[in-house]
C-alpha cells in the first residue's frame, strides 16, 4: 500500500473460511420476517467483526454478498413453494439473476442489492406473485432492492439501448430458479459482447458516461469532501476498468488487461489495491451512518481515519495522512483509467467519437507535435540525451501544450530514476532557473512536471507535499495543488486572463527584478507544512537546502528566506491589523527592507490568496492588500521611518482635508468639523470621504441619529455612516441592528468627537458577501437603528421580530478553535484583542456587547470569516481612553468573551 495505516496488512480470508462467518438460517416453520432480521443483525455483525480484524476487503465485501445469498436464495425457495401450491403453476420455472455490485460480489453493508427475474414470454400469475411476494418481504427487512422482470428478448434489446442497463447486466450472477434459462441468458449477452460494432458502441457509451460523471463530481480527484463512489478515482472509475474489460471480451479482471498489454502489471497492481481501500472506507462509512452512504464528508473523515487504523505522529494528523492516502490512491486509479480508455481508442480503434486524425510537425531532432501535444520521437530519446527532459519541458513552456499521453507515461518511469548527478548537473541547473524566469504558461509547466512526478524527484523535499491535505475547510487544494495554483496565477496574470481586473498587480509585477526568486518563493512557500512549529520558519530552512543544491547566491537565498518566512505577512495585516496606523506601517515599511521584497510579497500574497480556492478572494480583501501595499510603499520611497512622520501625517492630513472641503464651503463650518475630529481621523481619509463626513455632520435635517448609505461598488461593499450621541453602548447596539437585518459587517471605524458625538464608519455586505442593493432595506435599517440608539426600542426585541433565514443558521462543517488573545504591543494607543472562533449567527453582536459590558469602548473592528472560522479584531480603550494594562481586568475580559463565544470551553 501506498500509505498503509500502523503498518498493517490485510488479512486473507480463504475460500473455505466464509462458511464459519456465515450464520445458520432456518426459514421453515417460523416467522420468516423475524428469523430474517435476526440473520441480517447476525451478518452485518460478523461483517463488522471481519473490518476491524482488518481482513482484506474483497474478501469482506465477498462474504457479506454470500451471506445475502444465502438470505434471498432462502426466500425465494420457501416463497416459490408457497406460490406454486397457490398457482398450480404448470410451465417453465423463473431465474433469479443478482446483477450489478451485488453480481459482482463486491457487497458493502448497506449497498443496493440488484436482482433480475428471467421469466418465459408469458408472466402468468406465477411469476407475478412471486415477484411481488419476495420484493415484499425484502423491502419489509429494509433492504435497498432494485429490480427488473424481463425476458432473455427484453434483455438483449435493452443492453443495445441503455448503457445503465447494459452496465448491470455486464456483472451478473446465478442465483436460484431455471439454471437453464440462465446459461442461455448468459451466452445470449457473450454473444452480444463478441459483436465488434455492438462491443465498439458499448465502450463508446462507458467512456462518454465516465466522462460525465466526473464532470459532475467536481471533475477532479482533489475535492474537499469526495464521493468515495462516483468521484475521479472512485470505485466507479475501478468498475469501469472492470466493464472495459468484460467489453474487450476478457474476464473483467484487472489481471487481465495487463496480459492482454492494455496495461503494466505495476499499474493493476495499484488498481487492485485502490480497491481494496476504497471499499474499506465505504464500508466504514456505512457502519458509520447505519445507511448506503458515498460522501466522505468533512466530518466523517477523522472517524473513517481512526477505524481505518490511522494514528497521529509528531508531524501528520491521522486524518490528514488519512486523506493523502486517499487521494493519491484516486489519483493513480484516475490517471490509469484514463490510460486504459486511450489504449483501447487507439490500439483498437474502438471509440470513434473521441478518434482525431492525427497531425505531426517536428520541433527538433528529439521531439514533435501530435496532435496538439508534445511528443518525444521515441522512448530512446531521454537515454540517448541527457539534457531531453529538461528540453521537454522547455517546449511545453514555450508552445504553451501538454505533453502526448505516451511521452508521459515514458517520462514518469524516466522521473522515478533522478539522482543527485542529475539535480545538481550545472546545465539541467540552468535550464530549470531559466524556466523560473519567464511567467509565460509557467503554471502549465509546473503542472505537467508534477503530472509526471518529475517535480517530486527534483525536488525530493517537495514530494512529501504530494497530496498532503490541510483539514480545514477552507482550503480546497492539496497542498501540492494549492502551490501550483498560486504559480499559475502570476502566468493568468501575465497572459491577459485578468485584464481590467488586477491591471495593478500587473503593474507591479513588471518591476520585480528577478522573477526567479519571486517564482521559487511562491511555489516553496508552504513547504514546512507538516514540519511541526511554524511552517514559515521550517519552510525556509527546507527551501535552503534547494537553493544551495540550485546554486543560488547569498543574496538570492536571502531573499527566498524573506518571502517564504514572511508570506503571511501582508494578509494578517491588511486584514487583521488597523492599517490607517501610522506606527504600523512605518514598521512594516523598515521590515520590508527595499521596495523589491515588498513587490514581491505584495505579489505573493495575492497568488497565495487565489490559490486557496474560489472563495478566498474577494474585493474587500484586495482593497485591504493594495492600501497597505500603497502606504508601505509610500514610505520606502521617501525613506523616512522616523517616529515623527507620524505626528507630521496628522497635520499634513489635517490640512488637506481642510484645503479640500474650503473649495466648497464656508471656513467656519469646516474648521469646526475638523476640530470636532481626534487625530487618528486625519490620517485615515481622503478628501472625497471627509466631504461625505462632512455633510452628515452638518445635515440640516438631522436627528438624535443620522444614517447614510453609499454603495461602494470597486471594494465591492456598501458602507453605512452613522451620526449620533457618544455613548460606550452604540457599537453593540448598531451591531445589534445589522444581525436583525442579516447585515455582515467587515469593518468599524468609530470616531469620539469632542462636542459629544459619535461618528460610526462600517463597511458591510449581505449575508453572501455581495454587495446589497435594496433601497427599501436600507429605509428599514435606519429607521431601527435610529429607534435603537435613542432608546425607543430595545435591539432584543427587534431581534426577536426579525425572521432570520434558515440559509443564515450554518451547518457546523468544522468546528474552529476557540481563543481570545489580548496585545498591548500591536498599537501605540490601544489594546488590541484578537478572537478566534466557530463563527455562528449574532457571534459578532454577542461580544461587542460582553466588551461593553466589560467597560471596553471599541475604536476599530475588523471581521473576517474563513468559511466556518471567524477572527474578529477589536482595538479598544477603557472608558478613560486609555490602553486597558491591568492583568487581572485582562483576565476578566477573556474570560466573559469565552464564555459568551462557547460557554462549554473553561477559559484559559
Amino acid at each position: 500500500m501506498l500509505l498503509e495505516p500502523q503498518n498493517q496488512s490485510e488479512i486473507e480470508l480463504h475460500p473455505g473460511d466464509f462458511d464459519r462467518y456465515i450464520p445458520d438460517l432456518n426459514l421453515n416453520g417460523v416467522d420468516v420476517k423475524e428469523a430474517s432480521l435476526a440473520y441480517l443483525e447476525e451478518c452485518r455483525a460478523n461483517v463488522k467483526k471481519l473490518q476491524d480484524a482488518y481482513y482484506h476487503s474483497l474478501h469482506v465485501t465477498g462474504a457479506l454478498s454470500r451471506m445475502t445469498d444465502k438470505l434471498i436464495i432462502g426466500l425465494f425457495k420457501v416463497i416459490e413453494k408457497e406460490v406454486l401450491r397457490k398457482t398450480t403453476h404448470q410451465g417453465d420455472y423463473a431465474t433469479l439473476v443478482a446483477t450489478g455490485g451485488y453480481g459482482r460480489g463486491e457487497m458493502n453493508v448497506y449497498s443496493d442489492i440488484d436482482l433480475l427475474f428471467l421469466y418465459p414470454k408469458n408472466k402468468g400469475a406465477y411469476i407475478e406473485m412471486l415477484t411481488e411476494k419476495l420484493l415484499y418481504i425484502l423491502w419489509d427487512l429494509k433492504l435497498d432492492v432494485g429490480y427488473a422482470t424481463r425476458t432473455i428478448g427484453d434483455c438483449k434489446k435493452l443492453f443495445l439501448e441503455d448503457v445503465t442497463i447494459m452496465t448491470s447486466m455486464l456483472d451478473r450472477r446465478y442465483l436460484a430458479g431455471d439454471n437453464e434459462r440462465y446459461e442461455d441468458f448468459n451466452q445470449e449477452i457473450l454473444n452480444l459482447v463478441k459483436s465488434g460494432s455492438v462491443r465498439k458502441k458499448m465502450v463508446e457509451s462507458k467512456v462518454r458516461e465516465r466522462k460525465d460523471r466526473v464532470s459532475k463530481n467536481g471533475a477532479s480527484v482533489f475535492v474537499l469532501e469526495p464521493n468515495v463512489k462516483e468521484c475521479a478515482g472512485g470505485l466507479r472509475d475501478l468498475q469501469t476498468c472492470q466493464w472495459l474489460s468484460k467489453l474487450l471480451g476478457l474476464d473483467g479482471s484487472f489481471a487481465s488487461l495487463s496480459e492482454r498489454e492494455y496495461l503494466t502489471i505495476d499499474q493493476t497492481n495499484v488498481l487492485g489495491e485502490a480497491r481494496s481501500f476504497l471499499l474499506r472506507i465505504r464500508n466504514e462509512l456505512h457502519f458509520l451512518t447505519k445507511r448506503k452512504t458515498d460522501q466522505l464528508t468533512f466530518d466523517r473523515q477523522e472517524n473513517v481515519a481512526r477505524h481505518m487504523g490511522f494514528e497521529n505522529d509528531d508531524d501528520i494528523p491521522l486524518v490528514e495522512r488519512f486523506m493523502q492516502a486517499y487521494y493519491k490512491y484516486a489519483y493513480q486509479v484516475s490517471a490509469i483509467t484514463d490510460t486504459l480508455i486511450r489504449r483501447i481508442e487507439h490500439r483498437d480503434n474502438m471509440v470513434t467519437s473521441l478518434v482525431r486524425r492525427v497531425t505531426s510537425r517536428k520541433i527538433d531532432d528529439d521531439f514533435r507535435i501530435v496532435d496538439a501535444h508534445i511528443a518525444a520521437k521515441n522512448t530512446a530519446v531521454f537515454d540517448e540525451n541527457p539534457k531531453a527532459l529538461m528540453t521537454l519541458f522547455y517546449h511545453v513552456q514555450t508552445l504553451g501544450m501538454s505533453i502526448h499521453p505516451e511521452t508521459k507515461e515514458v517520462v514518469r518511469l524516466k522521473s522515478a530514476k533522478l539522482d543527485n548527478a542529475f539535480r545538481t548537473n550545472p546545465d539541467n541547473i540552468e535550464a530549470f532557473r531559466k524556466l523560473l524566469n519567464s511567467y509565460k504558461n509557467l503554471g502549465l509547466t509546473f503542472f505537467e512536471m508534477h503530472d509526471v512526478q518529475f517535480l517530486d524527484e527534483w525536488m525530493p523535499e517537495f514530494k512529501k507535499l504530494r497530496c498532503r491535505v490541510q483539514h480545514d475547510i477552507y482550503h480546497i487544494y492539496t497542498i501540492d495543488t494549492h502551490s501550483i495554483f498560486a504559480v499559475n496565477e502570476l502566468s493568468k496574470l501575465v497572459a491577459g486572463d485578468y485584464a481590467g481586473k488586477f491591471d495593478f498587480f500587473l503593474e507591479i509585477l513588471k518591476e520585480v527584478q528577478q522573477p526567479e526568486l519571486l517564482t521559487l518563493g511562491l511555489f516553496l512557500h508552504d513547504i514546512g507544512k507538516g514540519e511541526g512549529g511554524n511552517h514559515s520558519v521550517k519552510g525556509a530552512e527546507i527551501a535552503k537546502k534547494i537553493t544551495d543544491r540550485i546554486n543560488y547566491s547569498d543574496e538570492e537565498k536571502k531573499a527566498i528566506d524573506f518571502l517564504i518566512t514572511s508570506h503571511l505577512l501582508m494578509p494578517h495585516l491588511s486584514q487583521r491589523r488597523d492599517i490607517e496606523d501610522p506606527d504600523l506601517i512605518i514598521n512594516f515599511a523598515r521590515s520590508m527592507g527595499t521596495l523589491d521584497n515588498l513587490n514581491m510579497l505584495f505579489l505573493l500574497t495575492w497568488g497565495d490568496i487565489r490559490a486557496v480556492g474560489p472563495e478566498a478572494w474577494t474585493d474587500w480583501k484586495g482593497t485591504l492588500l493594495e492600501k497597505l501595499y500603497r502606504k508601505t510603499r509610500e514610505v520606502l520611497l521617501k525613506g523616512d521611518f522616523s517616529p515623527e512622520s507620524s505626528r507630521l501625517h496628522v497635520s499634513q492630513g489635517k490640512e488637506r482635508l481642510r484645503e479640500a472641503l474650503l473649495v466648497h464651503y464656508p471656513v467656519l463650518k469646516v474648521d469646526y468639523f475638523l476640530d470636532q475630529m481626534p487625530p487618528r481621523y486625519f490620517v485615515i481619509h481622503t478628501p472625497d470621504e471627509a466631504i461625505k463626513h462632512f455633510l452628515l455632520f452638518n445635515d440640516e435635517l438631522k436627528d438624535e441619529v443620522t444614517v447614510k448609505q453609499i454603495p461602494i461598488k470597486e471594494e465591492g461593499v456598501n458602507e453605512i455612516l452613522i451620526d449620533s450621541l457618544n455613548s460606550p453602548k452604540v457599537f453593540y447596539l448598531v451591531t445589534g441592528v445589522m444581525l436583525a437585518y442579516s447585515i455582515n459587517i467587515l469593518r468599524a471605524d468609530i470616531f469620539p468627537t469632542r462636542d459629544g458625538h459619535l461618528l460610526i464608519i462600517l463597511k458591510i455586505t449581505d449575508e453572501k458577501g455581495g454587495m446589497i442593493h435594496n433601497d427599501t432595506l436600507f429605509k428599514e435599517v435606519k429607521l431601527s437603528l435610529g429607534e435603537v440608539i435613542s432608546g425607543r426600542v430595545k435591539v432584543e426585541s427587534l431581534l426577536e421580530k426579525r425572521n432570520i433565514p434558515d440559509y443564515l443558521k450554518k451547518k457546523q462543517v468544522q468546528k474552529a478553535k476557540t481563543k481570545v488573545v489580548v496585545d498591548n504591543d500591536v498599537s501605540a494607543y490601544s489594546t488590541v484583542i484578537d478572537i478566534y472562533a466557530h463563527d455562528r449567527l449574532g457571534l459578532l453582536y454577542d461580544i461587542s456587547r460582553t466588551l461593553y459590558d466589560q467597560g471596553c469602548y471599541v475604536e476599530v473592528s475588523k471581521i473576517s470569516t474563513k468559511v466556518e472560522q471567524a477572527t474578529d479584531v477589536f482595538y479598544v480603550k477603557d472608558i478613560f481612553g486609555h490602553k486597558i494594562t491591568s492583568k487581572a481586568k485582562i483576565t476578566g475580559i477573556q474570560k466573559a468573551l469565552m464564555a459568551v463565544i462557547e460557554p462549554e470551553i473553561p477559559a484559559s
